[in-house]
């Protein structure tokens, strides 16, 4: 764990309001959005998590993924370095894919390859491991997270799920939970009573590691943010929330003030407009659409007829009509899967162009 200097808080949150909960902003380099002013980042942000690095062949690390909008290496670095000037904690959040999972990775191969990646980055010593795999077991999870502690034993290291599985109990209540800092949470629920049993939900599991409440831009309404925010924890704890993400920001999002305009809002108590219900709706959609699109590994046609799959240069308003078709859907036993989208090139040209 990083020391702590005077007046500093866990992992290097800045100088705050003592009222103000503290914030885990993911910032995702791969969105072909207009990167966040990361100079801009608040004082309560404890951890900037960069999304996604993970296994690669031979169980090495990969960050390749951050560069897929065509950022250059350079570019995130110069970022990098913005964050970090600013005296903000600035991690790595893993996860594998598809052809690379976590059953078939060398753990202490790839613990050894992430903190090499880490330095290669100059990112400081915080891991973030999204369980979100489908095939991954709680035995898988537990090895990572020793096996990180092993080769950086001065690392921070998050869980951060959304289930409450048992492979979520099994992780949490066994001895890889001792080297955890952080849990977080991301069922993106927009109801503070389902964000608050979450809450005591994983406070049941494991009564000592710290727990970030996770929202999202365009999933959770405002009035609720706020309400979880200023939710006293049953468990006494500092309160925490967890942002996904600082990339979606403007109109389009419904949050039409400046860079950080939702976190502002959460934390500082400033009014930012809500959008109106069918845009809310609409942004919804293209949010999953996004996050889906951005996945390492497309996933394979689910043999939906040609009028659902087959869109060319169709229109955004042609698209739009069948996005509910395109949505993450979830199963609450086997983990997030997913459906119907083509793979013809020209298909995912025209959808990667809904991308705000």
């Amino acid at each position: 764990m990083f020391k702590k200097k005077k007046k500093q808080y866990l992992w290097g949150a800045k100088d705050r309001d003592s009222d103000a909960p503290l914030l885990v902003l993911y910032v995702c380099p791969y969105y072909k959005v207009a990167f966040p002013n990361l100079d801009q980042i608040p004082s309560n942000v404890e951890q900037a998590l960069i999304a996604f690095g993970g296994p690669d062949d031979n169980s090495t690390a990969t960050v390749a993924y951050i560069y897929s909008s065509g950022r250059t290496p350079d570019e995130i670095k110069e970022r990098i370095k913005t964050v970090k000037a600013n005296g903000t904690v600035i991690g790595l959040s893993i996860i594998d894919n598809a052809s690379n999972q976590w059953p078939q990775v060398n753990k202490n191969t790839f613990a050894q390859n992430l903190k090499a990646k880490a330095d290669e980055l100059g990112i400081d010593y915080v891991f973030n491991i999204d369980a979100e795999s489908s095939s991954a077991s709680a035995q898988d999870y537990i090895d990572l997270i020793l096996n990180i502690r092993k080769v950086v034993p001065n690392a921070v290291i998050n869980y951060v799920t959304y289930s409450a599985s048992d492979i979520d109990r099994t992780v949490l209540s066994s001895s890889a939970a001792d080297e955890l800092q952080l849990l977080m949470t991301m069922s993106y629920a927009d109801s503070l009573q389902a964000l608050q049993d979450e809450y005591r939900s994983y406070r049941a599991m494991n009564a000592k590691i710290p727990i970030a409440t996770g929202v999202k831009q365009g999933a959770v309404s405002e009035d609720v943010i706020r309400q979880m925010t200023q939710w006293a924890r049953p468990d006494g704890m500092t309160r925490r929330m967890m942002l996904w993400n600082a990339n979606r920001q403007g109109a389009a999002y419904g949050n039409p003030g400046p860079a950080f305009g939702i976190y502002d809002m959460m934390y500082q108590s400033l009014h930012t407009p809500v959008a109106d219900e069918l845009m809310s709706d609409m942004k919804n959609k293209l949010e999953s659409l996004e996050r889906l699109l951005a996945t390492p590994e497309m996933p394979q046609s689910s043999g939906l007829s040609d009028e659902y799959l087959t869109y060319g240069s169709a229109s955004f308003d042609e698209v739009s009509k069948n996005l509910d078709r395109l949505i993450w859907m979830f199963d609450p036993k086997g983990g997030a899967k997913r459906r119907a989208v083509h793979e013809e090139p020209e298909c995912l040209e025209a959808l990667k162009k809904l991308s705000l």
